[in-house]
């Protein structure tokens, strides 16, 4: 499970990455230039998995956080997100 955050999403936040998911097609990864970080999306099974990125940062905190709200599931295992970051 990725860190919580703080941050309260608004209506707006929430509809925003609710129709980048419909724009997106299933098996699909989300890439967020701004901080270099990627999430795989499954829309049949409604999960995401951070691929790439620091599981701290707080974009990916608020992403997670909005996923939450629209009923997806974080497959990532803690382990695998740091050997990524072993990468960078």
């Amino acid at each position: 499970m990725l860190p919580v955050t703080e941050w309260a999403p608004s209506e707006a936040d929430i509809i925003w990455q609710k129709n980048l998911l419909r724009a997106v097609k299933d098996e699909a990864v989300w890439a967020i230039p701004d901080n270099g970080s990627a999430f795989a999306i499954n829309q049949t099974n409604k999960t995401f998995d951070l691929q790439i990125g620091d599981p701290i940062d707080e974009t990916n905190r608020r992403i997670v956080a909005v996923f939450e709200i629209l009923g997806y599931t974080n497959i990532t295992p803690p382990k695998a997100i740091n050997r990524l970051h072993a990468f960078f």
